[in-house]
Protein backbone atom coordinates (compact mmCIF):
# COMPACT_ATOMS: atom_id res chain seq x y z
CA UNK A 1 0.00 0.00 0.00
CA UNK A 2 0.96 3.52 -0.71
CA UNK A 3 2.38 5.89 1.87
CA UNK A 4 0.70 8.71 0.15
CA UNK A 5 -0.01 10.82 -2.97
CA UNK A 6 0.95 14.26 -3.89
CA UNK A 7 -2.01 15.89 -6.08
CA UNK A 8 -1.64 19.51 -7.06
CA UNK A 9 -4.40 21.81 -9.15
CA UNK A 10 -2.86 24.56 -11.18
CA UNK A 11 -2.32 26.31 -14.50
CA UNK A 12 -0.41 28.67 -15.76
CA UNK A 13 -0.47 31.86 -13.90
CA UNK A 14 0.22 29.78 -10.55
CA UNK A 15 3.43 28.34 -12.79
CA UNK A 16 6.23 29.83 -11.13
CA UNK A 17 4.71 29.18 -7.17
CA UNK A 18 4.66 25.70 -8.72
CA UNK A 19 8.26 25.63 -9.59
CA UNK A 20 9.34 26.69 -6.31
CA UNK A 21 7.16 24.07 -4.34
CA UNK A 22 8.48 21.32 -6.50
CA UNK A 23 11.81 22.55 -5.64
CA UNK A 24 10.89 22.19 -2.14
CA UNK A 25 9.45 19.09 -2.04
CA UNK A 26 12.41 17.83 -4.07
CA UNK A 27 14.65 19.09 -1.08
CA UNK A 28 12.75 18.04 2.22
CA UNK A 29 10.59 15.21 1.40
CA UNK A 30 12.37 12.35 3.44
CA UNK A 31 10.72 9.42 1.05
CA UNK A 32 9.97 10.34 -2.07
CA UNK A 33 6.17 9.91 -3.66
CA UNK A 34 4.27 10.23 -6.80
CA UNK A 35 2.98 13.81 -7.86
CA UNK A 36 0.18 14.21 -9.39
CA UNK A 37 0.01 17.57 -11.46
CA UNK A 38 -3.41 18.62 -13.16
CA UNK A 39 -3.50 21.45 -15.03
CA UNK A 40 -5.53 22.35 -18.51
CA UNK A 41 -4.61 21.25 -21.20
CA UNK A 42 -3.12 24.84 -23.10
CA UNK A 43 -0.68 24.48 -20.49
CA UNK A 44 0.72 21.16 -20.62
CA UNK A 45 3.58 22.58 -22.69
CA UNK A 46 4.80 24.98 -20.47
CA UNK A 47 4.67 23.16 -17.04
CA UNK A 48 6.81 20.06 -18.89
CA UNK A 49 9.39 22.41 -20.24
CA UNK A 50 9.24 24.32 -16.76
CA UNK A 51 9.04 21.35 -14.27
CA UNK A 52 11.67 18.74 -16.46
CA UNK A 53 11.38 15.63 -16.26
CA UNK A 54 11.14 12.79 -12.74
CA UNK A 55 9.86 9.85 -12.71
CA UNK A 56 7.70 10.13 -9.57
CA UNK A 57 6.51 13.51 -11.54
CA UNK A 58 3.17 13.14 -13.39
CA UNK A 59 1.44 15.56 -15.53
CA UNK A 60 -2.57 15.50 -16.70
CA UNK A 61 -5.12 17.47 -18.36
CA UNK A 62 -7.60 18.43 -15.80
CA UNK A 63 -10.39 18.38 -18.60
CA UNK A 64 -10.12 14.50 -18.64
CA UNK A 65 -11.59 14.71 -15.11
CA UNK A 66 -14.12 17.80 -15.42
CA UNK A 67 -17.61 17.92 -16.57
CA UNK A 68 -17.99 19.89 -19.87
CA UNK A 69 -20.83 21.79 -18.14
CA UNK A 70 -17.49 23.78 -15.99
CA UNK A 71 -16.14 25.07 -18.81
CA UNK A 72 -17.56 28.07 -21.37
CA UNK A 73 -19.42 26.16 -24.52
CA UNK A 74 -19.13 27.36 -27.85
CA UNK A 75 -21.67 30.08 -28.44
CA UNK A 76 -20.11 31.77 -25.02
CA UNK A 77 -16.24 30.94 -26.69
CA UNK A 78 -17.67 32.55 -29.98
CA UNK A 79 -19.14 35.50 -28.71
CA UNK A 80 -15.72 36.14 -26.29
CA UNK A 81 -13.35 36.33 -29.54
CA UNK A 82 -16.23 37.79 -32.06
CA UNK A 83 -18.44 39.90 -29.59
CA UNK A 84 -16.88 40.43 -26.31
CA UNK A 85 -19.27 43.14 -25.63
CA UNK A 86 -22.01 40.94 -25.76
CA UNK A 87 -20.83 38.71 -23.03
CA UNK A 88 -23.15 39.66 -20.07
CA UNK A 89 -25.85 38.32 -22.25
CA UNK A 90 -24.32 34.78 -21.68
CA UNK A 91 -23.94 34.60 -17.99
CA UNK A 92 -25.48 30.86 -17.94
CA UNK A 93 -23.34 29.91 -20.95
CA UNK A 94 -19.85 31.21 -18.82
CA UNK A 95 -18.72 27.55 -16.98
CA UNK A 96 -17.61 28.32 -13.27
CA UNK A 97 -14.31 30.54 -12.70
CA UNK A 98 -11.00 28.39 -12.35
CA UNK A 99 -10.78 28.15 -8.80
CA UNK A 100 -13.81 26.05 -8.67
CA UNK A 101 -12.64 23.87 -11.84
CA UNK A 102 -10.26 22.96 -9.54
CA UNK A 103 -12.33 22.13 -6.39
CA UNK A 104 -13.54 19.69 -8.65
CA UNK A 105 -10.48 18.12 -9.92
CA UNK A 106 -9.59 17.49 -6.35
CA UNK A 107 -12.80 15.96 -5.99
CA UNK A 108 -12.32 13.80 -9.10
CA UNK A 109 -8.49 13.00 -7.90
CA UNK A 110 -9.85 9.75 -6.71
CA UNK A 111 -9.95 8.44 -10.09
CA UNK A 112 -6.25 8.51 -10.62
CA UNK A 113 -5.33 7.62 -6.81
CA UNK A 114 -6.52 4.24 -5.07
CA UNK A 115 -4.35 3.00 -2.85
CA UNK A 116 -3.21 5.13 0.17
CA UNK A 117 -3.99 9.06 1.20
CA UNK A 118 -4.22 11.74 -1.23
CA UNK A 119 -2.08 14.55 0.02
CA UNK A 120 -3.07 18.10 -1.24
CA UNK A 121 -0.48 20.52 -2.60
CA UNK A 122 -1.77 23.41 -3.53
CA UNK A 123 0.65 25.66 -5.77
CA UNK A 124 1.14 28.76 -2.97
CA UNK A 125 2.70 26.02 -0.44
CA UNK A 126 6.21 25.48 0.45
CA UNK A 127 8.26 22.96 2.32
CA UNK A 128 10.57 24.74 4.86
CA UNK A 129 12.05 21.61 6.49
CA UNK A 130 12.94 18.12 5.85
CA UNK A 131 9.51 16.13 6.63
CA UNK A 132 7.99 12.49 7.04
CA UNK A 133 4.71 11.35 5.71
CA UNK A 134 4.31 9.13 8.58
CA UNK A 135 5.81 10.87 11.06
CA UNK A 136 4.91 14.65 10.43
CA UNK A 137 1.31 13.98 8.43
CA UNK A 138 0.43 11.25 10.90
CA UNK A 139 0.15 8.67 7.81
CA UNK A 140 0.98 5.47 9.96
CA UNK A 141 -0.16 2.22 8.28
CA UNK A 142 -3.24 1.51 10.65
CA UNK A 143 -4.86 5.32 11.33
CA UNK A 144 -6.54 7.63 9.40
CA UNK A 145 -5.88 11.56 10.02
CA UNK A 146 -8.46 14.40 9.51
CA UNK A 147 -7.19 18.28 9.97
CA UNK A 148 -10.00 20.59 11.53
CA UNK A 149 -8.52 23.66 13.13
CA UNK A 150 -10.30 26.35 15.11
CA UNK A 151 -8.67 29.33 14.46
CA UNK A 152 -8.12 31.93 17.01
CA UNK A 153 -8.34 34.44 14.42
CA UNK A 154 -12.22 35.03 13.31
CA UNK A 155 -11.25 36.04 10.00
CA UNK A 156 -9.48 32.34 9.66
CA UNK A 157 -13.08 31.31 10.06
CA UNK A 158 -15.19 30.16 7.04
CA UNK A 159 -18.84 29.60 8.58
CA UNK A 160 -20.74 30.07 5.40
CA UNK A 161 -18.46 26.90 3.95
CA UNK A 162 -19.49 24.99 6.90
CA UNK A 163 -23.10 26.55 6.15
CA UNK A 164 -23.35 25.78 2.23
CA UNK A 165 -21.85 22.33 3.06
CA UNK A 166 -24.63 21.48 5.49
CA UNK A 167 -27.28 23.02 2.91
CA UNK A 168 -25.74 20.57 0.09
CA UNK A 169 -25.68 17.68 2.62
CA UNK A 170 -29.40 18.69 3.86
CA UNK A 171 -27.90 18.24 7.46
CA UNK A 172 -29.01 20.62 10.15
CA UNK A 173 -27.33 24.15 11.35
CA UNK A 174 -24.51 23.40 13.83
CA UNK A 175 -20.86 24.56 14.79
CA UNK A 176 -19.09 27.05 12.31
CA UNK A 177 -16.17 27.71 13.76
CA UNK A 178 -14.15 25.27 12.34
CA UNK A 179 -11.99 25.02 9.36
CA UNK A 180 -10.59 22.13 7.02
CA UNK A 181 -8.37 23.67 5.45
CA UNK A 182 -4.97 22.48 6.65
CA UNK A 183 -1.62 22.50 4.13
CA UNK A 184 -1.29 20.30 3.14
CA UNK A 185 -4.94 18.78 3.40
CA UNK A 186 -5.07 14.93 3.35
CA UNK A 187 -7.73 12.56 1.71
CA UNK A 188 -8.54 8.92 1.69
CA UNK A 189 -10.05 8.14 -1.87
CA UNK A 190 -12.63 5.07 -0.54
CA UNK A 191 -14.03 8.22 1.35
CA UNK A 192 -14.00 9.99 -1.09
CA UNK A 193 -15.97 7.98 -3.51
CA UNK A 194 -18.22 7.38 -0.48
CA UNK A 195 -18.78 10.92 -0.40
CA UNK A 196 -19.56 11.31 -4.34
CA UNK A 197 -21.89 8.46 -4.11
CA UNK A 198 -24.16 9.99 -1.25
CA UNK A 199 -24.04 13.52 -3.49
CA UNK A 200 -25.52 11.35 -6.15
CA UNK A 201 -28.32 9.39 -3.94
CA UNK A 202 -29.36 12.62 -2.10
CA UNK A 203 -28.98 14.71 -5.44
CA UNK A 204 -30.48 11.98 -8.45
CA UNK A 205 -27.83 13.60 -10.52
CA UNK A 206 -24.21 12.53 -10.96
CA UNK A 207 -21.89 13.62 -8.66
CA UNK A 208 -20.59 16.86 -10.94
CA UNK A 209 -23.84 17.65 -12.22
CA UNK A 210 -25.36 18.37 -8.90
CA UNK A 211 -22.73 20.66 -7.40
CA UNK A 212 -22.67 22.48 -11.09
CA UNK A 213 -26.02 23.47 -10.49
CA UNK A 214 -25.97 24.67 -6.44
CA UNK A 215 -26.58 28.38 -6.34
CA UNK A 216 -23.71 28.53 -4.14
CA UNK A 217 -20.14 28.16 -3.40
CA UNK A 218 -18.48 25.37 -1.88
CA UNK A 219 -15.18 24.21 0.18
CA UNK A 220 -13.88 20.98 -1.51
CA UNK A 221 -12.01 20.73 2.26
CA UNK A 222 -15.18 21.67 4.46
CA UNK A 223 -17.30 19.15 2.10
CA UNK A 224 -15.07 16.21 2.67
CA UNK A 225 -14.81 17.42 6.47
CA UNK A 226 -17.92 17.57 7.00
CA UNK A 227 -19.46 14.82 5.17
CA UNK A 228 -16.47 12.34 7.54
CA UNK A 229 -17.72 14.25 10.89
CA UNK A 230 -21.40 14.30 10.67
CA UNK A 231 -22.66 11.29 7.84
CA UNK A 232 -20.23 8.95 7.68
CA UNK A 233 -18.76 8.68 11.07
CA UNK A 234 -15.92 6.36 10.34
CA UNK A 235 -14.23 4.45 13.66
CA UNK A 236 -10.59 5.11 14.49
CA UNK A 237 -10.34 8.46 12.58
CA UNK A 238 -7.48 10.98 14.24
CA UNK A 239 -8.80 14.53 14.47
CA UNK A 240 -5.44 17.15 14.37
CA UNK A 241 -6.34 20.29 15.59
CA UNK A 242 -2.95 22.16 14.67
CA UNK A 243 -1.88 23.12 11.08
CA UNK A 244 1.07 21.74 9.19
CA UNK A 245 2.05 25.27 7.84
CA UNK A 246 2.63 28.71 9.16
CA UNK A 247 0.53 31.03 6.57
CA UNK A 248 0.34 34.67 5.42
CA UNK A 249 -2.87 35.70 4.73
CA UNK A 250 -2.32 39.68 4.44
CA UNK A 251 0.26 41.99 2.90
CA UNK A 252 1.37 42.68 6.58
CA UNK A 253 1.81 38.99 7.80
CA UNK A 254 3.88 38.12 4.61
CA UNK A 255 6.09 41.17 5.77
CA UNK A 256 6.66 39.65 9.11
CA UNK A 257 7.34 35.93 8.15
CA UNK A 258 9.58 37.31 5.19
CA UNK A 259 11.60 39.53 7.56
CA UNK A 260 11.74 36.74 10.25
CA UNK A 261 13.42 34.18 7.63
CA UNK A 262 15.84 37.01 5.83
CA UNK A 263 17.18 37.85 9.37
CA UNK A 264 18.26 34.15 9.99
CA UNK A 265 15.42 33.90 12.68
CA UNK A 266 14.21 29.36 12.78
CA UNK A 267 10.55 28.78 12.00
CA UNK A 268 8.40 26.80 14.31
CA UNK A 269 9.41 22.94 13.94
CA UNK A 270 5.87 21.54 14.68
CA UNK A 271 5.02 22.99 11.32
CA UNK A 272 6.79 22.06 7.80
CA UNK A 273 5.19 23.90 4.95
CA UNK A 274 4.23 27.42 4.41
CA UNK A 275 1.45 28.80 3.16
CA UNK A 276 1.46 32.28 0.79
CA UNK A 277 -1.99 32.32 -0.33
CA UNK A 278 -2.43 33.37 -3.91
CA UNK A 279 -5.09 34.97 -3.30
CA UNK A 280 -3.31 37.91 -1.24
CA UNK A 281 -1.51 38.32 -4.98
CA UNK A 282 1.72 38.65 -3.94
CA UNK A 283 4.03 38.21 -6.66
CA UNK A 284 6.76 35.54 -6.50
CA UNK A 285 9.26 37.50 -7.22
CA UNK A 286 8.98 39.31 -3.69
CA UNK A 287 9.04 36.33 -2.18
CA UNK A 288 11.84 33.95 -4.09
CA UNK A 289 14.73 35.19 -2.16
CA UNK A 290 12.78 34.38 1.02
CA UNK A 291 12.61 30.67 -0.43
CA UNK A 292 15.89 30.31 -1.49
CA UNK A 293 17.31 31.44 1.49
CA UNK A 294 15.26 28.27 3.12
CA UNK A 295 16.86 26.27 0.70
CA UNK A 296 20.35 27.42 1.29
CA UNK A 297 20.17 26.46 4.71
CA UNK A 298 19.03 22.98 3.91
CA UNK A 299 22.05 22.55 1.78
CA UNK A 300 24.42 23.63 3.81
CA UNK A 301 23.11 22.11 6.79
CA UNK A 302 23.21 18.68 4.90
CA UNK A 303 27.07 19.59 3.61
Amino acid sequence: MSIGTFFSPSYRGDLERMVWLRRSLEAFNTLPARHIVAIPARDLKVFRKALGHSNLLELICQEDLVDPGFYPDVLYRLTERFAPQHLWRLAGHAGKPGWIVQQIVKLSSNRLISDGPIIFLDSDIFFYRHFSLEHDLGLGANQRVLVRIVPEEIGARHPHHVEHSRQLFGLPAGASDMTYMGYPAIWYPDWLSRMQQHIESISGKPWQQALLTVNFNISEYTLYGIYLEEILRPPGLSIRSKPYNLIAWDRPSFEALKLRILKGHSLPPECFTLCLQSNVQIPVVEYQDMLATLLTKRTQAAA
